[in-house]
Parts: C-alpha cells; structure tokens; sequence
C-alpha cells in the first residue's frame, strides 16, 4: 500500500464522514428539552439549545453540502488518478536507468506531450520558467545526458476532461501502461463489489458506475431545475467505489513497474 494511496483513503474517509455528519444534522430539531434538562448549565446545553433554536433560522440546505461532498471526491480521485500515473513514471525512470529504456509510449509522449505545454503552458497552469525546465529536461532525456533522474511527469498528465474509464485508460498508455481498467477490474476488491468472477462483467459494470459518477458531478456543478438530488446512500455508495477503485490502481501500478525490463 503506497504512501499516495494512504492519504487518499484519508481524504476519502472524511468526506464520507461529512455526508454522515450533515445527514444527522435533523436529529437537532427533533431533540427534547426535557431530555438537556440534565446538562442545564453547561457549555453544551448551551450550544445545543442554541443550535435546536437557530435550526429553522440556518437553512441548511443538506443537498447543496452533499452536493459539494461529490465534487470535492471526484476531484481528488482526479488527482489521485495523475498522482499515481506520476508515481508510475518517478519508478520507471529509477528502474530503467536511462532514456532510452524506457516504454516506447512513454518516451514518445513526453516528446508530444511536452511539445503540448510548450506551445500553451498558460492553460496548464505553467509559466516561462517552467517551459524552460521542461525543454531543458526533454534534451537531457533524448541526448541521453547522464546522470538519467527526470522527464516531464507534469506534462504526461495533463489532460482537461473527466476522469472517465477511457481517460483513465489513456493516462496509462501514455506512460506504457496497456489495458489498466481491465488489470483493475481483475483485483478480488472490484471483483467483490460488483459480485462476479468475470473481470470483463467487473469491467463493464466499472465503466458504467464510473460513468454515472462523473455524470452525476456534472449535473451537481450545473444543476437544472429538473434535477434529482442523490441520496445520502448513494453519494456513500460512490465515495466508497472508488475508494477501492483507487485501491486496486495502486495495486495495479506495481505490476506495472515491476514488469518493466524483465
């Protein structure tokens, strides 16, 4: 289990946590006075009857801190998902030496992808001194300068859409990474949740629910007035698919890597 992967499921886990918290935020205006009688005149009878008295005042809205919930996962499953393409390549780079042992995708890539910053660095969030380091890098890595400790990982990443299976899928072929979602949707965890023992059923279900989910944070960033609000269940539901979604990745990224140059 990787140190990426650790404070991914801690991220992850508070934002369950959240929804849990602010789905009990009813139970307040349901509480009894008679039942703080026994805590008059303390800091806490203090504070519950002033949030008892104030509920109704507060307005809490418990689908637009769902809402927020979903967008703030998705987004850092995004990031975990380019943390852990960047990871994959620091290890290559380790393992393989030099430039040119490294997966042909890969090399190819970095010369595409890098050429891609160079041309707009603005749009991926870099500036004059970053295009610099990131030519400067790219002809160390092709004149085969020595010693070999870097490529353009902020480049192999960048990408401007969801975080959909066939985006995913890419990342991963970018670096010389073929056919992931299948390797994950073969793991005993992705195999368990969608209740199979056939990766390619495991694959197609993984695809629609990962499907569904960024489908589902699209329409929470521009809801329509027709729009269906997900259950607490289900946001749980979701936070928990890829948690071991990103579970099964790491797993997956070290046969990636150990597979490299055998």
């Amino acid at each position: 289990m990787s140190l990426l992967f650790i404070e991914y499921e801690k991220d992850i886990e508070t934002a369950k946590s959240s929804i849990e918290f602010i789905s009990s935020w009813d139970a307040i205006g349901r509480i009894n006075d008679k039942e703080l009688d026994c805590i008059t005149g303390t800091e806490t009878h203090t504070l519950v009857t002033y949030l008892k008295n104030n509920y109704i005042s507060f307005k809490i809205d418990q689908n637009i801190i769902r809402g927020s919930v979903v967008l703030y996962s998705v987004g850092r499953f995004e990031m975990y998902v380019k943390e852990i393409v960047t990871d994959v390549c620091i290890r290559f780079v380790k393992k393989a030496g030099m430039f040119s042992k490294l997966p042909k995708n890969l090399r190819n890539n970095l010369i595409i992808h890098t050429g891609m910053v160079i041309q707009n660095p603005r749009k991926y969030g870099h500036g004059d001194r970053g295009v610099e380091s990131f030519i400067s890098i790219l002809s160390n890595n092709i004149n085969n300068i020595m010693p070999f400790e870097k490529i353009n990982t902020e480049c192999i990443t960048i990408t401007d859409v969801n975080m959909r299976p066939d985006v995913i899928n890419e990342l991963f072929v970018r670096v010389g990474a073929e056919k992931v979602i299948e390797k994950i949707s073969s793991q005993a965890s992705i195999l368990a949740l969608f209740q199979t023992d056939q990766y390619e059923k495991a694959a197609s279900d993984l695809r629609t629910k990962l499907n569904n989910l960024m489908d589902l944070r699209n329409s929470i960033a521009h809801p329509s007035p027709s729009f269906t609000w997900p259950t607490k269940d289900e946001i749980i539901d979701y936070i928990e698919f890829i948690r071991l979604l990103g579970k099964a990745m790491d797993d997956v990224s070290d046969i990636y890597v150990s597979a490299l140059c055998n």
